[in-house]
């Protein structure tokens, strides 16, 4: 909409207000009510809850040793969007963890064999493993219900062969 700052569709020259009215003017037309809104507000709430859960049910990291509660992540096996309402705060659909295995776990980089082992994507290589601190010999406990959840995390999420 707006190519060019300082500058109008005629080419005429316009200050940063000018344009800042114009930008909330057009934002004041759209429509930004709706479920949206709402489900952000709800998703938070109920992920924090979902997160205190699984903070008592682990000390650290599933897969490594970061102990610091304000890094540790509360990651959906089976994503919240696909879940029932009675799996989104399933403590047995989730795992701790920090960033970096979090962000590879929800996206679909990493996941779990039924035993615990991690497998890895063929997406990464070999000399990124140092790099996301992972490597084949990683291995998580696993409870029956998380084998379940992570039958759907290696169907639907991850991003490679379960070798």
């Amino acid at each position: 909409m707006y190519q060019l700052i300082g500058k109008s569709f005629e080419g005429k020259q316009k200050s940063d207000a000018e344009i800042i009215d114009e930008i909330d003017e057009d934002i004041n037309t759209l429509s930004l009510e709706g479920a949206e809104r709402v489900a952000l507000v709800k998703t938070r709430v109920n992920q924090g809850i979902f997160r205190e859960r699984l903070l008592k049910e682990y000390d650290s990291c599933c897969l490594c040793d970061v102990k610091n509660k304000k890094l540790l992540i509360a990651s959906h096996i089976k994503p919240w969007a696909a879940s029932k309402a009675n799996e989104k705060l399933d403590v047995e659909n989730g795992f701790l963890m920090c960033p970096n295995h979090d962000a590879l776990f929800d996206g679909g980089f990493i996941t779990f064999k039924d035993s615990g082992e991690i497998v890895i994507s063929e997406e990464l290589s070999e000399s990124d493993y140092e790099s996301i601190n992972v490597n084949d010999g990683m291995k998580i406990a696993l409870s029956k219900k998380n084998k379940e959840y992570l039958c759907y995390h290696r169907k639907k999420v991850y991003k490679g062969k379960v070798r």
